[in-house]
């Protein structure tokens, strides 16, 4: 019985030791909490605001951000395939969506672009100017978005995505998103 008692107290220790080192690094490596809040004024443009907030102990480069306007039924990866060309993104099982993101990011996305109905904004401001989020920092954003090249009443959504990259091997991505629906009565140009 004693025995057992010392190998399982060794087991605890190396267990609580891996739980330990977990939580560490996985706060050291915490994800940046993103938002968006979208404001349709009566006349003109919507505004898009977007925040950018780091809860975590180590400073974060942002590699890359941009804002994907995308009508609802529209699939991320499919969105990213009309902006970049269905060619690009290589057969049909290829195109899951981390792969479709990726080439995004490395594709130079530094440009505005629109195709079938999707608009890729890049916002230089945040991973040109202002790419560093520190410690306990948040940082915000706004842009207009024209009503131009988008369909009367069809629900779009609008994605902020973020890219972090470390020693520019692995990316990680995240994104959060929110809906506009342009009514008829809008001028579309």
């Amino acid at each position: 019985m004693n025995q057992f008692t010392e190998v399982l107290k060794i087991v605890g220790a190396v267990l609580g030791l891996l739980a330990f080192v977990w939580n560490v690094w996985t706060f050291l490596r915490s994800y940046l909490v993103l938002g968006l809040e979208l404001r349709k004024p009566d006349v003109g443009d919507v505004i898009v605001k977007m925040t950018v907030a780091n809860s975590g102990v180590t400073s974060k480069v942002i590699s890359y951000a941009a804002l994907l306007v995308s009508p609802e039924n529209l699939s991320l990866a499919d969105a990213v395939g009309n902006l970049l060309g269905q060619a690009s993104l290589g057969p049909p099982a290829s195109r899951n969506q981390p792969n479709a993101l990726t080439r995004l990011f490395r594709g130079g996305g530094d440009k505005r672009r629109c195709s079938q109905g999707c608009i890729l904004i890049p916002l230089k401001e945040l991973f040109n100017e202002q790419a560093m989020v520190g410690p306990g920092e948040s940082i915000s954003h706004a842009c207009s978005l024209h009503a131009s090249g988008l369909m009367p009443n069809t629900t779009y959504i609008v994605r902020f995505l973020v890219f972090v990259s470390y020693v520019r091997i692995f990316i990680r991505w995240r994104f959060t998103t929110d809906a506009l629906r342009i009514s008829p009565s809008e001028t579309v140009n």
